[in-house]
């Protein structure tokens, strides 16, 4: 009798110890992300981004080089945690532009040798599902590129 007495008491006070007070796990405000900036930027770093954030909002948090260039990175993508954020550099007139594999649109990434509009579909959406392309070697990764057609547009793609 005295035992169960004295588990009962121990199970109340541990009971009455616990804070009980809810946990909002659906509250974006409080989840963090966490995405590298490189590239045209005074200093190449992780910074921490509220969920959801975009990429304008992390443009806002870093401090462009003279020569950078966001004109083709578009600024309502929403970002996810681990990401890379490569910010390009204004290129020379003679220097062929490179499609950004993160960035570009169905009919950009369609201008690649190769490249229709069903891989140009699986391009995007890789990285909608999976995040932006952390290395140019990634596209690889997407069904209907292998290494000869990575080959053929290496030279041309940027993330």
């Amino acid at each position: 009798m005295k035992r169960q007495f004295l588990i009962i008491v121990l199970l109340l006070a541990g009971i009455l110890s616990v804070d009980l007070k809810p946990v909002s796990l659906s509250d974006p405000e409080n989840t963090r992300i966490h995405v590298s900036i490189k590239g045209a930027v005074e200093k190449e770093e992780t910074i921490s981004l509220k969920q959801y954030a975009t990429v304008q909002e992390a443009i806002d948090q870093i401090r462009l080089k003279e020569n950078a260039d966001i004109s083709s990175l578009n600024p309502n993508m929403v970002l996810k945690d681990a990401d890379v954020l490569s910010i390009p550099y204004q290129t020379d007139e003679k220097e062929l532009p490179r499609v950004s594999i993160n960035q570009a649109t169905r009919e950009e990434l369609q201008q690649l040798d190769g490249i229709g509009p069903s891989t140009a579909d699986a391009i995007i959406q890789y990285r909608e599902e999976h995040g932006l392309y952390q290395t140019i070697e990634d596209i690889m990764k997407v069904k209907g590129i292998g290494n000869a057609k990575f080959e053929k547009i290496k030279e041309k793609i940027t993330l």
